[in-house]
């Protein structure tokens, strides 16, 4: 008697078996998935310097910089890749009145997970992130707003002299 034909009359115990390996297929499957899920929240890391791009560290993405890194103010450095050498294209820091709302705002958030209404420092937060954001070169000595033709003209990112390819963005 061959598999086929005893399926054939047996047709109650072959949908139990037929269901039997789909349920495990998908047990397997869920479990490799989820074996290689990163447990709780995953905050995400940028690079910073604290001198003016010459080396760089990574950090959590929470920080608002400038921030105090082992005695020393702490930047963000945007790292790229051309020809396979990675450099510092620009440096970005927040205001102190954007840092200081920011500050505000992260309470708030704290406050409103408490169940606390969220109050309307939120948007301002928000609004002082994106207005209060400034950038310059390595070795440049003024800040410039990142929202001025200055600060985009900035962060329109080229490989360097002697480096060619699209600027690609390193992350940590």
């Amino acid at each position: 008697m061959g598999i086929r034909q005893a399926m054939g009359e047996n047709r109650r115990y072959s949908a139990m078996a037929v269901t039997a390996l789909f349920v495990v297929a998908v047990a397997s499957i869920v479990y490799q998935v989820m074996a290689n899920r990163p447990r709780g929240l995953v905050v995400p890391e940028y690079y910073y310097t604290t001198d003016e791009g010459g080396t760089w560290f990574s950090a959590p993405a929470t920080l608002l910089p400038p921030f105090d890194h082992k005695g020393k103010p702490a930047v963000r450095a945007w790292v790229y890749q051309c020809s396979g050498k990675e450099f510092v294209a620009y440096l970005e820091r927040f205001t102190d009145e954007a840092r200081r709302l920011g500050a505000q705002a992260e309470q708030a958030l704290q406050n409103a997970k408490k169940g606390d209404e969220p109050p309307p420092i939120l948007w301002q937060a928000a609004e002082a992130r994106r207005s209060g954001r400034q950038v310059k070169r390595p070795g440049d000595k003024e800040w410039v707003s990142a929202g001025s033709r200055e600060g985009v003209a900035i962060m329109d990112v080229k490989c360097p002299p002697g480096m060619s390819g699209t600027p690609q963005l390193v992350e940590p």
